[in-house]
């Protein structure tokens, strides 16, 4: 099979790719994409939600983000290690 030039996501969860509209109603209709899509849109509605809440308080000053400490992940870079992540203070 050759994959298509364009290649064509899911509208739904925007993770699924297809080479065609065909594969990809198929693929929903044999119910291997349906149940997945909706856990996606599920969890990156609770994402975006919970980030919208940093966001508004790094704006509102009740939190501030500091690159202290924080390094550029690499392949070799477990994601445990602590500076891996951007410090984020809380201002009291």
């Amino acid at each position: 099979n050759e994959v298509a030039k364009d290649v064509k996501r899911c509208s739904g969860c925007l993770v699924a790719r297809y080479c065609t509209a065909a594969c990809q109603r198929a693929h929903w209709k044999a119910g291997s994409h349906k149940p997945r899509c909706k856990q996606i849109k599920q969890s990156k509605s609770i994402f975006d939600r919970e980030l919208k809440v940093v966001d508004d308080a790094v704006r509102d000053g009740t939190i501030e983000v500091s690159n202290a400490g924080a390094k550029a992940p690499t392949k070799a870079t477990k994601p445990r290690d602590s500076g891996d992540y951007l410090l984020i203070v809380f201002v009291v």
